[in-house]
């Protein structure tokens, strides 16, 4: 349970797969990490966990994938304490090399982590709200 008033957080940078079974297990999806930072500085302050429960993806007539829907455990370790969250996250591609990406999460315990942001290339920079219920 997360202690601080921290509100806001960014998921930036590219996210590294951590070794699991891909299709059975808790994560059938895989399981990855990534750095999470402060919403206005470039100060790292914490690490996200991920665990792919589900995942579905569409193509075009000149993208594959598209676009891709996950719904993932996600764990996010920030100053003070962690979050342990349900997420359903969409990330949709302009063109091989720029997607964009919106998160909304559901806290165990209450309240929602929602979020929008930009990729280039694979590189990362979510901004993520956190609201307590």
């Amino acid at each position: 349970m997360l202690m601080v008033a921290l509100t806001a957080f960014r998921i930036v940078g590219l996210g590294h797969p951590i070794p699991s079974v891909i299709d059975r297990g808790p994560c059938p999806q895989g399981r990855w990490s990534q750095a999470l930072y402060a919403a206005n500085t470039p100060y790292r302050i914490g690490t996200m966990y991920g665990c792919g429960l589900a995942i579905s993806k569409g193509s075009s007539s000149r993208l594959d994938p598209a676009w891709i829907h996950q719904t993932a455990q996600e764990h996010f370790v920030l100053p003070g304490g962690s979050i342990a969250a349900v997420c359903a996250e969409r990330f949709q591609w302009e063109d091989a090399h720029h997607s964009r990406a919106t998160f909304r999460c559901r806290i165990k315990g209450g309240g929602t982590v929602a979020g929008v942001g930009n990729a280039v290339d694979g590189r990362a920079n979510y901004l993520l709200r956190i609201s307590r219920a």
